[in-house]
């Protein structure tokens, strides 16, 4: 599993993201359009042992990114704007092992635009007010909730799990049901832990629906 940053300012912050991913044993670390440099001295001197990881960590592009099961991270249980319904850290078994979890900049975390390619989100409730965590801290409360867990090597690829959230949206389509149905179902869908024999069940049920919708 990865980690990947978008747009992170500060290059101490990335140090400190790297050393937390070696206390965990997490081991790839993804850059997205990062604004400061990841090697620089501040960041080696955040990272203390872990500067093998800084060394290692990739610089990609959005559209690379989103070529995985993506995790985006958001500090509201509910994104209105993006219509994305988050999941807490305690309830991610159901990631497929090479998903990438997404953190945003320091200042405003992620963008809705970003949030709604997301394949899921998962929010850390704080309990008060004040909800936005520093960097680091919300990158260790989520990776020490995944350090023990296994994940299902038998789930559906992404690819099949947008080719059935296709179907629904087809079938809502037909029923002239709103838009923003849409998103709930694929929010549905991306919660759900689905295997690939009962993906391949539900998209024989759709195409007949389908069928006789039309």
């Amino acid at each position: 599993m990865k980690v990947a940053l978008l747009e992170t300012i500060t290059a101490g912050n990335i140090g400190a993201v790297a050393r937390v991913m070696k206390n965990f044993g997490f081991k790839e670390l993804l850059l997205i359009n990062p604004l400061c440099d990841h090697l620089s001295e501040q960041a080696f001197q955040r990272a203390c042992h872990a500067s093998d990881l800084l060394k290692k960590a990739k610089v990609v592009s959005e559209q690379e990114l989103f070529n995985h099961f993506v995790v985006g991270t958001t500090s509201k249980a509910f994104t209105r704007k993006a219509r994305r319904q988050a999941v807490t850290p305690d309830q991610l078994s159901f990631l497929p092992e090479n998903a990438v979890l997404l953190f945003g900049r320091e200042d405003n975390g992620l963008p809705n635009m970003i949030l709604e390619k997301c394949s899921a989100v998962v929010n850390i409730h704080t309990g008060t007010k004040y909800k936005s965590l520093n960097l680091s801290h919300a990158v260790a409360i989520i990776l020490y909730g995944l350090r023990d867990k296994k994940f299902d090597k038998k789930l559906i690829s992404p690819k099949m799990k947008q080719a059935l959230i296709s179907k629904l949206s087809e079938l809502s389509d037909l029923c002239d049901r709103e838009e923003s149905l849409k998103a709930y179902l694929k929010n549905v869908a991306n919660r759900s832990i689905i295997y690939e024999q009962e993906a391949k069940s539900l998209m024989g049920l759709l195409r007949e629906l389908l069928k006789r919708a039309k």
